[in-house]
């Protein structure tokens, strides 16, 4: 059960897996990595894209092209937890501006803090209990 809670609360401290980043994954393969997670615009973070691909012609294929992004055909997984996200939307046409992508859905989905981990989050002292500590003293 440990294990289990420190998974989760870990999760929590992430940002929900987003401040890991992902692997993006075609057919099995890592082809790019998404690192340095930024807040864009309501329910979008701006992620900076990395290629693994060494081959030009294979990451323009593979990345550059709108083909592989407007079918969903990428799987996303996460750097630090392995699982990949259930659901997501790339927005924006590759290549993209300044390296960077904008994506919608890219997170971990465990469900609210109990307010056990609520506790366990504000006394690790991390941002996200901070937050939840905020928004629990408007009810106190």
């Amino acid at each position: 059960m440990k294990s289990v809670r420190e998974r989760r609360l870990r999760i929590f401290e992430s940002d929900h897996g987003r401040l890991a980043g992902w692997f993006v994954e075609y057919e099995g393969r890592r082809i790019a990595v998404l690192t340095d997670a930024r807040p864009a615009e309501m329910f979008w973070d701006s992620y900076k894209i990395d290629s693994l691909v060494a081959e030009p012609g294979e990451r323009s294929e593979l990345l550059d092209s709108r083909l592989h992004w407007d079918r969903c055909e990428f799987v996303f997984r996460n750097r630090t937890f392995g699982e990949t996200a259930p659901g997501f939307a790339a927005a924006g046409q590759p290549p993209f501006a300044d390296g960077r992508v904008l994506m919608r859905g890219l997170y971990l989905d465990i469900g609210r803090p109990s307010p056990w981990e609520k506790l366990l989050l504000w006394l690790r002292g991390s941002a996200v209990g901070w937050v939840l500590t905020q928004q629990l003293c408007r009810f106190c």
